[in-house]
């Protein structure tokens, strides 16, 4: 056979098996189907749910991830910079997790879950919650035991298909726990990758929804250096949400904290 015929044939052949990387928006959590098929029903398929904002949310908008990023705003403007500004509006941040009631974003996303997990394909969570503060270690391990109780509430448990079953240290006060990945501090991107290489687990193909198309691209820049095929869905769902909150509009809600903390009242 001529040199060149033999060089149409593996273009062919790769052609025919490679896999292009995929990228899309949208607002119905159940599209992940869409990137299944029977042949990735196996362990090395991984699903990456984020959790706010994707997975659940508050029944309203206290004690939500935007809320956060608003109130840090508001405190921003007292304190000038983020180490101060972080340590009080993460404390109160953990003081309002105690006392709201989640829901899956969507009523089909606990099935759907389990679905996944029912055919053999790896389930975890990866969330920038964990030890946001470094002055505040002992608080946030705490917490991390009420975000996981926020999930079973809602009749969600990441541990049942999880590639590691221990509890981990990642380094850098990020935690694995319960199927959970918690960043904390860190970039997404970065500690998944240490989730890797620390429990040998590595994937063929990872499918991530999320609702920030930043972390939707960093991971997708971990898949392509490690050649894992790679589908990526920017969840749009809340979006209109996001964009009318209002801080005003949760303010009973904070008074209500500060007097059952009044020493979070004197920090803000």
């Amino acid at each position: 056979m001529k040199p060149r015929h033999i060089l149409l044939l593996l273009l062919l052949a790769v052609n025919v098996t490679f896999c292009p990387d995929t990228i899309i928006e949208s607002p119905n959590i159940q599209d992940i189907r869409n990137y299944i098929t029977q042949n990735d029903c196996h362990k090395d398929t991984l699903v990456i749910f984020d959790l706010d904002n994707t997975t659940y949310t508050p029944t309203n908008d206290f004690g939500s991830s935007h809320w956060f990023d608003a109130l840090f705003k508001k405190y921003e403007k007292k304190y000038h910079d983020f180490d101060s500004t972080n340590y009080v509006a993460v404390q109160i941040y953990y003081a309002a997790q105690k006392y709201i009631t989640m829901q899956p974003l969507e009523p089909v996303t606990p099935k759907l879950i389990k679905d996944l997990q029912a055919t053999g394909i790896k389930v975890i969570a990866l969330t920038l919650k964990g030890i946001e503060d470094r002055r505040l270690i002992k608080e946030s391990l705490e917490i991390i035991n009420c975000y996981i109780e926020q999930l079973k509430s809602i009749d969600i448990d990441f541990s049942h298909a999880a590639p590691a079953s221990q509890e981990l240290d990642l380094g850098d006060l990020a935690r694995y726990k319960c199927g959970v990945i918690f960043t904390g501090i860190n970039e997404k991107d970065i500690i998944l990758e240490r989730f890797f290489d620390m429990t040998g687990y590595h994937p063929k193909k990872i499918i991530f929804i999320d609702d920030k198309m930043k972390n939707i691209k960093v991971l997708h820049e971990v898949c392509k250096k490690r050649g894992i095929e790679y589908v990526g869905i920017r969840y749009s769902r809340i979006d209109e949400r996001i964009r009318n909150f209002n801080l005003a509009n949760t303010e009973n809600e904070l008074q209500d904290l500060f007097a059952r903390h009044p020493e979070l009242q004197q920090l803000a």
